[in-house]
């Protein structure tokens, strides 16, 4: 994953077996601010079996995340990078 913090900044997360959690709690890999209605684990991002998933825990929706796709969540844009 790809996190754009704003224009000029950005960090490198890389998937592994465990899930990258997007939420309110402290424990969270990425902060999303309760205050703007975002859940403690608001959603997670999984690579299983060469495959990016993300699971929207708010929404109850799931979905394949492809080479390239951006996704705009609260602040934060995140892009998929599944090539070197």
């Amino acid at each position: 994953l790809v996190v754009h913090w704003d224009a000029n900044e950005r960090t490198v997360i890389n998937l592994g077996p465990d899930p990258v959690v997007l939420g309110s709690s402290p424990e969270a890999h990425l902060y999303l601010p309760a205050e703007k209605g975002f859940l403690a684990q608001a959603a997670i991002v999984t690579f299983i079996d060469g495959v990016v998933e993300m699971e929207n825990l708010m929404t109850e929706t799931r979905h394949a995340l492809h080479n390239g796709n951006k996704l705009e969540i609260g602040s934060l844009m995140i892009e998929i990078q599944t090539d070197a």
